[in-house]
């Protein structure tokens, strides 16, 4: 893309300091659990195929913290049966392996979700298998810049179709509004390393531009830092005439 940042090396370098961020940012990601998977209520949405458990794509998994809530939430142990994490860095990669060890039906994968092939390697049957019922992002696309943005929605879009299309999408992203956010977006203008390349953008406009049908949209704000969490559902291909 054209931004210009690599998120690999400022990751690997961070680390687990990522997470303190926390704070601002877990009340988000537990709403991504709630919207897109029906936890802590364990209804899962409509289920996986055949009424089992859902299988779980996660894109920039970090050091595992939102999978190892979601794992150890009541009602995972039959909403959740498979899941993958992916992250390109791989000290965020081991991190996220070391903390989801004591869950057999966990895998994380050290890959660039961006590069081509890779959703398809993740939804193997090594790892997830089969292809995913949720996917899910939490503060990666703000990281992309909109080429790479909408390069992996489609490669998103075309995983879930491949299942038919029932599969959802569930990302939550920091946001405009307020002065905090401004601020943010000041500090990225003058360089995005001072924010860790994240920038603040309306991701609901975004899924829409790229041809997602917007189910849920929510937002939290924590000392003036905003997300925007989304569930969406790609819309199926015309029939042809």
């Amino acid at each position: 893309g054209g931004v210009d940042f690599d998120p690999v090396p400022f990751y690997n370098l961070v680390g687990r300091g990522v997470d303190l961020l926390g704070p601002l940012e877990d009340g988000a990601r537990a709403t991504l659990a709630r919207l897109l998977l029906g936890l802590p209520s364990g209804v899962a949405g409509a289920g996986g195929a055949n009424g089992a458990g859902l299988k779980v794509l996660e894109i920039g998994c970090g050091t595992g913290r939102w999978a190892k809530e979601l794992l150890d939430t009541p009602g995972a142990e039959t909403a959740v049966t498979s899941y993958v994490g992916i992250d390109s860095s791989e000290t965020m990669a081991l991190a996220a392996a070391t903390e989801l060890r004591a869950w057999p039906r966990a895998r994380v994968m050290h890959a660039d979700a961006r590069a081509p092939g890779v959703l398809e390697d993740a939804a193997g049957s090594r790892l997830l298998g089969g292809t995913p019922d949720r996917i899910a992002m939490s503060y990666v696309m703000d990281i992309l810049d909109e080429v790479d943005q909408l390069a992996l929605l489609d490669a998103c879009r075309d995983l879930l179709l491949r299942g038919g299309g029932v599969g959802k999408l569930g990302l939550c992203s920091i946001c405009q509004g307020g002065p905090v956010m401004s601020t943010w977006q000041a500090a990225w203008d003058a360089n995005p390393a001072l924010v860790g390349g994240c920038r603040p953008f309306d991701a609901a406009a975004l899924l829409r531009r790229a041809g997602w049908e917007v189910e849920a949209e929510e937002r939290t704000e924590v000392l003036g830092y905003a997300s925007q969490i989304i569930v969406a559902s790609p819309r199926l291909p015309a029939a042809a005439a």
